[in-house]
């Protein structure tokens, strides 16, 4: 997965000044919201130095955050962006997605020391299957299992 950025439309254009939105998040000094204590604190505050990191406890809060302008952007997986624009439409006329080519946020797996067994079995199933998963082919894949109701107080 690569990471993405939700952004506010009417703030991006008042704070872009006429760049190009490439050339504006490549020295970003906007409010960016991130989840408190995730991985994306940490990537912020390394592929952003200059931005004003707002912390917050929920994606969903994020949301309300880049709804009321409090935020110019919210960062996240570029999955998590794409399925607000995807599941609410009203909400996405606000707002610009971007995935950050040069990124990635891999998805792992945690084993217990002792579970060599089980390791061995994981390894040969990712072996086998050998899925390349992408945000398009989970999108359309589990399009009737994304979670509209957690997102239904946005509209």
């Amino acid at each position: 997965m690569r990471q993405g950025l939700l952004l506010n439309r009417v703030q991006l254009t008042k704070a872009a000044k006429n760049k190009e939105a490439v050339e504006f998040l490549r020295d970003f000094e906007g409010r960016i919201g991130v989840i408190n204590g995730s991985s994306y604190e940490g990537f912020a505050k390394q592929k952003f130095p200059k931005a004003t990191i707002v912390r917050y406890s929920s994606w969903e809060d994020i949301i309300q955050g880049a709804i009321k302008g409090d935020i110019l952007a919210a960062y996240r997986d570029e999955l998590e962006v794409k399925k607000i624009i995807i599941n609410q439409p009203n909400v996405a006329l606000n707002f610009q997605t971007v995935a950050l080519k040069d990124t990635q946020d891999p998805i792992a797996i945690a084993l217990p020391w002792s579970s060599s067994h089980l390791l061995e079995f994981v390894n040969l199933y990712l072996e086998i299957t050998n899925t390349d998963y992408t945000v398009k082919g989970l999108l359309s894949e589990y399009s009737e299992l994304l979670e509209k109701s957690s997102l239904d107080k946005f509209q």
